[in-house]
């Protein structure tokens, strides 16, 4: 298994994206952390692994917080950073507080957790962040996030050279199929639903978690890949 006897490290990993990376890098023989600041969803998330995992409690927006769990973890092979969902508003009407809020975890959080977990990975290792399509497509009702997510874009490349010979990358996925998007509708209605805006994109489907999970797998795997964003979004930013 392409990861066995590596211990790699999710923030944002109790759901989602985060938990498809936690669960695929599981399947690949990695000792798995999966870390977020809702201690419901980390014990659910636990009963989907069958290995060597562990949850912990972090605030990403605490720079103390991240540092407690840095320290927990100890010794690391790779770190994947995820994030809050994109805050919406009219640029003119969202509070700056809420502007802020987004920063705090989308790009602070981020910085933190880089910066503490940098001299714990091993030889090897890498630091993946994830972005989204907003810093390649910007949403006009999403102004903050773009600014925040296309900073991590940025700092990803920056720290490819600051960090070396730790690999630093990016992945930017588009629309994935996760619980926060259309949490409202009823399951039939929100499948269809799915499945109309599938056919807006050139690739005629809708992402799932596991799609992303493959590309932060070969950005574990891959030593000559530093530096880079990769793009899983079904085409959505190219049209």
């Amino acid at each position: 298994m392409k990861l066995a006897g590596k211990k790699v490290v999710v923030i944002g990993g109790s759901s989602g994206i985060g938990l498809g990376i936690a669960l695929g890098s599981a399947e690949a023989g990695a000792e798995i952390i999966i870390a977020s600041r809702s201690i419901e969803k980390l014990e659910r998330a636990q009963t989907q692994f069958h290995g060597n995992t562990q949850a912990l409690l972090v605030d990403l927006a605490d720079e103390v917080s991240v540092q407690s769990l840095i320290s927990q973890v100890g010794a690391m092979d790779h770190l994947v950073l995820t994030g809050a969902p994109p805050k919406h508003g009219a640029f003119l009407e969202l509070a700056i507080s809420t502007a802020r809020e987004d920063f705090e975890v989308n790009f602070w959080g981020k910085y933190y957790a880089a910066r503490y977990s940098a001299p714990h990975i091993r030889p090897g290792g890498s630091i993946i962040f994830i972005s989204g399509a907003y810093t390649r497509k910007p949403n006009p009702d999403a102004v903050v996030s773009v600014a925040s997510l296309s900073a991590i874009e940025a700092l990803g490349r920056a720290l490819a050279l600051a960090l070396s010979p730790i690999r630093v990358n990016t992945i930017a996925p588009g629309l994935i199929d996760t619980p926060m998007v259309m949490p409202d509708l009823p399951p039939a209605q929100r499948a269809e639903t799915l499945a109309s805006i599938a056919q807006q994109f050139p690739s005629k489907s809708f992402g799932q978690p596991a799609d992303v999970a493959q590309a932060a797998l070969f950005l574990m795997t891959t030593p000559f890949m530093t530096g880079t964003t990769i793009r899983v979004d079904g085409g959505y930013t190219i049209t």
